[in-house]
């Protein structure tokens, strides 16, 4: 059943964007993509003369604009890197409906069946995603190469917990890898070293003093002696 039709241009390209995401660039049919605007062929290359290719333009460079606003504006915004990190996680969840969106690498399907414009676009947003999460972890005192090491890790782990989303058809592996993402993300906090504690000093060892033994009363041995030599 075709959907209404769209009238204006953003609604075309969000549901042409739509198509491309589920489908791929190769499987996006003219058939799909007009079900999907409510515009016959004809209308749809009275839209977008340049076919296709230029509807998939298009749609990639809403999906741009939308990461800068949405999730790289947060991660060149005020304040602290773990409020940037945790504003651009909060984003990205939102950006990927919770995990059901595709990831940005299959936007448009596997490289080799992308027009090369395509590509570069696609390289471009995944590019500035790293970047934007790298001076983050540089501005948190991370060395430049550590952070971009890290910020490489961060979106393969994102876009990788997006794919075994859309495999499982279910968005928990997405929810489980943001719910820590920001906390891997950074160094983990200095903690302050505890003093030493001191060595207990060793006292002088008081000499044991021998206590005389009492000397034997020998009067009063005797005494007893005799008093029991005088018994009856």
């Amino acid at each position: 059943m075709a959907r209404p039709q769209r009238n204006t241009q953003p609604e075309l390209i969000d549901a042409i964007a739509d198509v491309f995401r589920s489908e791929g660039y190769e499987g996006a049919s003219l058939t799909k993509l007009s079900a999907a605007t409510g515009l016959r062929r004809a209308s749809l290359y009275h839209r977008f003369e340049g076919g296709k290719e230029q509807m998939a333009e298009e749609a990639l460079a809403v999906t741009l604009k939308q990461m800068d606003e949405q999730v790289l504006a947060k991660l060149r915004g005020l304040g602290t890197p773990k409020e940037k990190l945790d504003a651009a996680g909060k984003a990205l969840l939102t950006f990927y409906d919770g995990g059901s969106e595709s990831c940005l690498i299959n936007l448009f399907g596997t490289p080799n069946d992308l027009p090369d414009g395509l590509t570069r676009g696609v390289q471009a947003l995944v590019s500035a995603l790293i970047t934007a999460i790298a001076q983050v972890l540089e501005d948190a005192g991370v060395s430049e190469d550590e952070a971009r090491t890290r910020s490489l890790r961060a979106v393969a782990l994102l876009q990788g917990a997006l794919v075994l989303s859309s495999a499982f058809g279910d968005a928990a592996p997405f929810r489980a890898m943001m719910t820590s993402w920001a906390e891997e993300l950074l160094p983990a906090p200095t903690r302050p070293e505890r003093p030493l504690a001191p060595e207990p000093q060793q006292t002088e060892a008081v000499p044991q003093v021998e206590t005389p033994a009492p000397k034997h009363d020998v009067r009063a041995a005797v005494a007893a002696h005799l008093k029991g030599l005088k018994r009856p």
